[in-house]
């Protein structure tokens, strides 16, 4: 409806197009298409814990730094990009977004299905195991497509996925840590403070539900050093050296494989071509930043 509206000329601005609208958009005459590196990340949470309830008298194969590793590079992210998004996606090495505090140039590990299969093997798992991947299929662009990639690539490796998509207003309750229900889930997560040590400290810091850390860790990981490095990174005014602390923390976790990176999503734009307007980075949309050529 909102891509009829704008062929139609009936509005004047429309936000997070379509992603399979957008060559459509570009190639219509008045239609201006803006596109940008935009701040929401996509990514996989793994339950970590050695002793998980949901692996209940058994040990939990994610908590292995090999599995997780193998479950990282059996994923085709540039494939995902190119066919499930339309391209309108940008590859995510780290939960630090570019020109924030603690940002680092960080090369992506290749995809390579015969070294995750191998890396099963090393762990014990050369069948594979069974986990439930619980996505959202109304919150994220193209959510549920991206699971479904996510889960045939798993399953290619040996890991029987059973995957669990559900709306929004199930899925964030589901999915709190103090909940216990996920051992695997998609999830997106965005920040708007330039800074990565609030990133850090949501995202990575062992889940403590009284003291209010860790409140999106919804893999339960837990590094005493990481910890640490945020609690420092919280402490140091120098913005130079708290962006060192945040990229150390942030590496330890990445070595780790504490998460799975996918994508960021792009903000996407069409206006009409009579319209100056600049995208801001955090995706607020305010009408006084709209003028007439």
């Amino acid at each position: 409806t909102r891509t009829a509206t704008t062929l139609t000329g009936d509005v004047d601005v429309t936000i997070n197009v379509a992603v399979r609208d957008v060559d459509r958009l570009e190639n219509t005459p008045g239609i201006v298409v803006l596109k940008q590196k935009g701040l929401r990340e996509i990514y996989l949470n793994l339950d970590s814990r050695e002793d998980s309830p949901l692996f209940p008298g058994v040990k939990n194969p994610m908590s292995d730094p090999k599995v997780r590793e193998a479950m990282y590079l059996s994923i085709d992210e540039d494939a995902i990009i190119k066919s499930v998004m339309n391209g309108a996606a940008y590859t995510m090495n780290s939960i630090i977004p570019e020109n924030y505090v603690g940002y680092q140039p960080v090369e992506r590990p290749a995809y390579d299905p015969e070294r995750a299969k191998q890396l099963l093997a090393e762990a014990g798992y050369p069948d594979g195991f069974e986990v439930t991947l619980d996505a959202p299929n109304d919150r994220y662009v193209k959510d549920a497509e991206i699971a479904q990639a996510v889960t045939g690539y798993l399953e290619k490796i040996g890991i029987k996925v059973n995957l669990n998509l559900m709306p929004k207003s199930n899925f964030f309750s589901y999915i709190k840590p103090a909940e216990n229900n996920s051992m695997l889930l998609m999830t997106g997560w965005s920040d708007s403070s330039g800074d990565g040590t609030s990133l850090l400290h949501d995202m990575l810091y062992t889940f403590d539900r009284e003291a209010g850390l860790g409140t999106v860790n919804r893999g339960h990981y837990s590094n005493a050093e990481v910890d640490k490095l945020i609690d420092q990174a919280y402490e140091e005014i120098d913005e130079t050296k708290r962006g060192e602390i945040v990229a150390k923390a942030d590496q330890i976790a990445r070595e780790d494989f504490a998460y799975i990176p996918l994508h960021f999503e792009q903000d996407t734009y069409a206006i009409k071509d009579t319209l100056n307007y600049t995208p801001r980075p955090n995706n607020y949309v305010f009408a006084w930043e709209f003028s007439y050529k």
